[in-house]
């Protein structure tokens, strides 16, 4: 079974910065495997808790490398929030949350 581990959500917000400035994101520092996974924006405001920006993942077994990259820059691109970003490079308003989920059957 795997965990989220604060390696994930770094390699996601590596993603949006590599994203932004026209780069490749360093390689990620956890194991590629293929498991569910979802990826959840939340963005703080005036010292609030973080409200929901974006969310997006799936039940079906995916490669975490890809799928974290794909479903962070989805999220990410697809709110207005983005272009925020962008104007504020103000990452440190931002949290980001990588649950990978294991399904269990007997």
């Amino acid at each position: 079974m795997v965990s989220a581990n604060r390696e994930m959500v770094v390699y996601c917000f590596d993603t949006l910065v590599a994203h932004y400035n026209s780069d490749e994101a360093p390689p990620p520092a956890f194991d590629d495997g293929q498991h569910p996974l979802f990826v959840t924006w939340k963005k703080v405001s005036n010292g609030s808790e973080p409200r929901l920006r974006g969310c997006i993942g799936t039940l079906e077994a995916r490669a975490l490398i890809n799928g974290f990259k794909d479903y962070a820059l989805t999220r990410r691109i697809s709110y207005s929030f983005s272009e925020e970003l962008v104007v504020y490079v103000n990452l440190s308003d931002c949290t980001c949350t990588v649950p990978p989920i294991s399904l269990h059957v007997n």
